[in-house]
Formats: structure tokens, sequence, C-alpha cells
């Protein structure tokens, strides 16, 4: 058996290896069309650009790498439409607009892509962000019917209308050590009429940076951060910083819960380490901003580490709310309920931040811990609770399982002491008998 395991192992080995040779590295002129290139290239093959400037639209339908020398001379000007796994390295992506006519720089069209972008610039030619308030353009869209897709942006610049643009649901979306702008640097909606279910989207070490728009109008309000029409959406932005940018009287807030989208439900919203700069002089954009009644009713939890400057009781816009639950992931977490009606916190309400090495036991009215919170409770006032954790201290007692077998060692060391102490007090007996 060990014989035929080990032919199938080589074999498989030789496959694989067969298939990874298969894929060639193709240089490509500046001269040359990318698009044919493109055409011509087989699954898995790598396109080198050399510097230069390539016009025209191109599709990804096959599983390609596109990688330039340098993000600042390999340039391409048009839209670039992915249907298959795709990864771009060190390149500029200019998209070509219509005024009034939605168009993106990137459309991830197709359902359960691996896309990644590392080390690139991705704008609009001639676009200014207060300016062209009509031109709706994403620089990054994972779209209506692109469900599952995993989006990894790294080392990147994006400036758009909509920055990074999640349209659709049950995404894995990556932003790292990147700046995205725009009048949404980040929008985690659908304007389709459902709910979109268990969005991921994760933000480290970033800037998400927002413009207002002109003319004034009530719908030139928007968010830097957008969110509309999610179920059970994990957004957590780590070491990274939220701004606005005001150059109209248009409000532009922090974190946004769309008002023209179905009513988001328990989303959970983690930040830590997060610096918040609401640089409206005007005082009418906030750090965070609730829209409606529903967006509020639908249990929108913020997990917020001490280090996040939000200070939600004065911060948060609760236009129509009936109560929010804001959460401290620490050892001492603290949340603050901010109640201005009656209100009876729900189960899901009362979820808490992972805290590494400690475990969660429940909710206290008191920091002594000695008196419970329950859900069901009905709240009438502002009132702050207390997340009581308790640390997991390992179990230090020698493993005396063999590790290999799971046989109990002690067992087996005590039966070979007795059958050695048998064996020796046998040879001596016999050796007695002998002589």
């Amino acid at each position: 058996m060990k014989k035929i395991s080990l032919f199938f192992t080589t074999l498989l080995m030789v496959f694989v290896s067969v298939n990874t040779l298969d894929a060639k590295t193709i240089e490509v002129a500046s001269t040359d069309d990318l698009s044919a290139k493109i055409g011509e290239a087989e699954e898995g093959d790598t396109l080198v650009l050399e510097d230069g400037t390539y016009t025209g639209n191109i599709t990804i339908d096959k599983a390609l790498t596109i990688e330039g020398s340098s993000k600042e001379d390999t340039i391409i000007v048009g839209q670039i439409t992915v249907t298959d796994n795709f990864d771009m390295k060190n390149v500029t992506v200019i998209g070509e607009y219509v005024n009034d006519t939605y168009k993106n720089v990137v459309a991830i069209t197709t359902p359960e892509l691996i896309v990644n972008f590392d080390n690139v610039n991705l704008n609009v030619k001639d676009y200014v962000a207060d300016k062209d308030y009509k031109t709706r353009v994403s620089g990054i869209i994972v779209d209506a019917d692109a469900n599952g897709t995993k989006l990894t942006v790294t080392n990147s610049k994006v400036n758009a209308t909509y920055g990074i643009y999640v349209k659709s649901e049950k995404n894995t979306v990556k932003i790292e050590s990147s700046i995205v702008s725009g009048w949404a640097a980040l929008d985690i909606t659908t304007s389709e009429g459902v709910l979109q279910n268990n969005n991921k989207v994760t933000v480290k070490n970033s800037t998400l940076y927002g413009t207002s728009y002109v003319p004034k109008a009530s719908y030139n309000n928007y968010g830097v951060v957008v969110i509309g029409s999610q179920k059970d959406l994990s957004l957590t932005i780590t070491d990274s910083t939220i701004k606005n940018n005001i150059v109209t009287e248009n409000r532009i807030d922090l974190i946004d819960f769309g008002d023209y989208y179905e009513d988001s439900e328990t989303s959970i919203i983690t930040l830590n380490n997060v610096k918040l700069e609401n640089n409206d002089t005007n005082g009418e954009s906030t750090k965070v901003n609730f829209g409606k009644e529903g967006n509020a009713l639908g249990g929108q939890i913020f997990i917020i580490d001490e280090k996040t400057n939000l200070d939600m009781t004065t911060d948060a816009d609760m236009v129509g709310s009936t109560g929010h639950v804001f959460n401290l992931s620490s050892i001492d977490g603290v949340a603050s309920m901010i109640v201005p009606d009656k209100f009876v916190v729900t189960a899901d309400a009362l979820e808490v931040g992972t805290v590494e090495g400690y475990e969660f036991k429940g909710w206290y009215t008191d920091a002594e811990y000695k008196n419970e919170f329950l859900a069901g409770t009905e709240i009438t006032e502002d009132t702050t609770i207390y997340a009581y954790f308790v640390e997991i201290v390992e179990d230090t007692t020698p493993d005396i399982n063999n590790p290999q077998t799971g046989d109990n060692v002690l067992v087996f060391f005590l039966v070979g002491l007795i059958s050695l102490v048998g064996f020796v007090g046998g040879s001596i007996y016999f050796l007695k008998h002998q002589n």
C-alpha cells in the first residue's frame, strides 16, 4: 500500500509541475495591442508590460496576471472588466468617461472570483471630486451579480465617485496600506430592494477620504463610508483614518447608514485605533449618521476600542433612533446605550467583540459585576453596562498522553518498569540456580 500511495503522490506532483510549467510570461511592448495580447494568452499566464501607455478597454476572461514595471510609468487608459481570477501589480489604470454616463475603472462582474490589486493607481481621467457630481464612476465595483468575490487591495490608491463599491453579497474585501477616496470612499450598498447578506470588509493601515459635492442639494449629502441594505455585515477598520473634505455646504458624514436603501440589519462595525476627522466647520456632518429610524431599529452595533476618538453621545446623529448599543472590545469594556425613547434590548444587541486570551461572561450594570444585565430589559434612559471578561488560564498539567498515539505514557512507563523489574529479578533467580 505504501508503494502504491508513493506512486500516486509522485504522479500528482508531476501533474502539478507540468501544469505550472504551462504558465508563460509574455512580454508586452507599449506599441502592442494589449487586448490582443490578452486574447493570445492562456490560463495562468503573466503579461509583463514595459513602460508606456496602453489605450483601450480590456476584458479579463481567463485567469491572468498583469504586471507593470512601475505604476508611475506603466499606464492603461480604459475600463477593465473582470470575469475570471485576476492579479494586477505596478500599474496605473485611468478610466475615461462621458458626463452623465455611469462608468467604472474596474468592474468585477462574475461570482466567486479571486481578484488582487497590489501597488496600483486606479482613477478617472480629468476627474475632480468636487466638480463631477453627475458622473457616477467606481474605482472598483463588485457588481450586483459578483457574489462571493474575494477582493484584496494593497499598497494602492483608488479615486473615483465611489472608490470601492461593494454591491453584491457574501464578499470578502480586504483593503490594506492604501488610500481610497471619492464622494464615498467605501460604499457597501445596493439599491436592488433586497438585503445583501454576509459581506465581510476589513480595512487596515489605510485612509478613507470623502469629498462633498456641488451644487448644494439634499441628494448631494453622503458619507465617506456608506452602508445600506446589509444583513450581518462585518466591517472592521484597524489602524486607519476616516476623514472628510468639505468644499461645499453639502454634508458628508464619516460613517453613513444611507436613507435610500433597505434598512440594514445586525451589522457589526468594529473600529480599532481609528482616527476620525470630521472637518465640517458648518457643523452639519457627523462622525456617524443613522439617517432614519429604520436604520437604527436594524440593530447596528459598534465595537470601539479606547484609542478611537468617537463619542457616540455627541457625535452620532440619532435622527429617529430608538436605541443602539456601542461596545468596547477590551478587558474593561463599557457599552453606552443612547436611548431617546423606551427601548427593549434584544439578544443580538448584546454581542461583544472577541478579546484574545479572555472569555466573555456577560453584561452587568455595575463595575463589580454583581448585577447581570439580561436581554429583554427595558431601558428608558441613557445607560452604561459593563462587559465581564475572565482570563483563560491554560492547564499547565503535563500531558501524559503520547501525542502520536493518544496512549497513556504513564501507564506504559509503569508497565515497562514492572516488566523490567520482573526481568531483572527473574534473571538473578536464574543465575543463582545455575550456580
